[in-house]
């Protein structure tokens, strides 16, 4: 019953081909992701320029969502708004702290993920890529973005922690007003 199913549609597919005067090589074409990838503008070919930087610059890239969807402000989005949540001298001085130690902890992960990025890019260039060397280096990956993602929310959670209740209430607020179209 397969083989009825599936001949039917080789012809099509074969009589397609041939109507469009393609060589049937074309089926698997990889010009194209050749191309996308020679175009990120980025030192690493995979990946995009705004992906690269964000590594490199310690951005959050949508890891920290569910904190601040609950009430689980960034250090830096806290010191923009100092002024507006009366901030004291003491809880600036400790959510400066926060920030530095996230800052120095996602570029550290962000360097090892493009480092790790590019040897396994590396390998599969070179054709020396193997099952023990997938396996290290995709399990590393995971490693360095859960390290990466757990400094982002742990910034979260300690700054919720240097805040006061009332504080945290108003940050609340202004995230809803700034969310109004």
């Amino acid at each position: 019953m397969k083989s009825i199913l599936i001949f039917p549609f080789l012809i099509l597919s074969t009589a397609t081909l041939i109507a469009q005067k393609k060589p049937i090589e074309k089926m698997v074409d990889f010009s194209d992701t050749v191309k996308i990838i020679s175009n990120l503008s980025s030192p690493v070919k995979f990946l995009s320029k705004t992906e690269y930087e964000a590594y490199l610059n310690a951005e959050p890239m949508g890891l920290t969502a569910l904190a601040e969807m609950n009430n689980y402000p960034s250090p830096s989005k806290v010191l923009s708004l100092q002024s507006q949540l009366k901030i004291t001298p003491a809880q600036k001085s400790k959510l400066n702290f926060v920030q530095e130690a996230l800052d120095f902890k996602a570029k550290e992960m962000g360097r090892f993920i493009i480092q790790n990025e590019k040897k396994l890019y590396d390998l599969f260039l070179s054709g020396k890529i193997d099952d023990g060397s997938l396996i290290y280096y995709t399990n590393q990956y995971g490693l360095y973005q859960g390290e990466l993602r757990n400094a982002h929310l742990q910034a979260h959670l300690k700054t919720r922690r240097i805040l006061t209740p009332d504080q945290i209430k108003k940050i609340g607020k202004l995230r809803h007003i700034t969310q109004k179209p």
